[in-house]
């Protein structure tokens, strides 16, 4: 899993104007914190913050923490919250990683290939774009991927159909992932030929009732 540093500075100070100053010289009010430890108020410089986001694309990284005086904490990103208007990150949590323990994560879906079902006028759905994992901080996937080259129309794939090394996939096995839907045309054609095949059948019938009768 990749791994990458930031340099931050601890908050001995708290409260709403606190945390305004700090927005407004470019800092981002954070905590760190860990299983049976104390929580640590820091910042962390908004500009280095949003272009390491970029650069990773949301997927799931180890985050060195660098503190003055302090050994460098490996942690990773349990939450960040921000405005609903601007998108502006206004606070973000951070979990420090013990190596020995297993961490719950959120790990992001990622559909590879071109469906054979496309081909047919069919449409990809992708349902479940996350899902909650469980293991070792040196095990968590970036992200999961998931080869739907082969899917053709109607087929689907589920979390029974993941496989990841040393992961404990927390999800509900029969939950669907992807799926490539039917389009409406071929469906009204279907429905048609069923209809034909039902009209045949109604019509092979007759005569033998009718001789039913005679008889």
């Amino acid at each position: 899993m990749l791994e990458v540093k930031i340099k931050t500075n601890k908050r001995t100070k708290v409260g709403k104007q606190q945390v305004n100053y700090l927005r407004k010289n470019g800092l981002i009010p954070a905590i760190l914190y860990g299983h049976g430890e104390e929580t640590i108020n820091i910042s962390i410089p908004e500009k280095e913050f949003c272009h390491l986001l970029q650069k990773e694309k949301g997927e799931n990284i180890i985050i060195g923490i660098e503190l003055p005086g302090d050994k460098i904490k490996k942690t990773i990103i349990k939450e960040i919250q921000r405005n609903p208007v601007t998108s502006r990150i206004l606070h973000v949590d951070f979990q420090h990683l013990i190596m020995t323990e297993k961490v719950h994560m959120q790990v992001p879906i990622i559909l590879t290939g071109t469906p054979e079902g496309i081909k047919s006028g069919g449409v990809l759905e992708h349902l479940l774009r996350k899902i909650n994992v469980r293991c070792l901080p040196k095990d968590i996937p970036p992200h999961i991927e998931v080869e739907v080259s082969e899917l053709k129309l109607g087929d689907s794939v589920h979390i029974s159909d993941l496989s990841v090394e040393n992961v404990e996939i927390l999800e509900e096995p029969t939950e669907t992932i992807t799926t490539i839907l039917i389009p409406k045309i071929v469906k009204e054609e279907v429905k048609e030929e069923v209809v034909e095949e039902v009209k045949e059948e109604e019509e092979k019938k007759e005569p033998e009732v009718a001789e039913e009768k005679e008889k």
